[in-house]
């Protein structure tokens, strides 16, 4: 069983060269699940559902959002500058 710990804890760096923190839980061979959790909160909140995700086999991945936990602060961020964070860790 996973649990919450820095060693599911990884980045990836972002064309604007910020760097978004993510934390990987569950089967890591399993179909890709983004948890998006409410705010405050960190990406160590999915580790709550890492069983579940084994059972499930789903390779569960939750996302610090900017300027929380791992990942860097933006100035001016709109709350529509998201979806662009999260398909730039989707597609790395």
């Amino acid at each position: 069983m996973n649990s919450a710990s820095s060693s599911n804890s990884r980045t990836v760096q972002l064309q604007d060269r910020r760097v978004l923190g993510y934390a990987e839980f569950g089967d890591p061979t399993g179909s890709v699940l983004l948890y998006f959790r409410g705010h405050p909160g960190s990406r160590f909140e999915t580790g709550f559902l890492a069983a579940e995700a084994v059972r499930a086999r789903v390779r569960l991945i939750g996302i610090d959002r900017p300027g929380m936990g791992l990942s860097s602060y933006k100035s001016g961020r709109k709350i529509l500058d998201w979806p662009d964070d999260v398909i730039e860790l989707a597609t790395a």
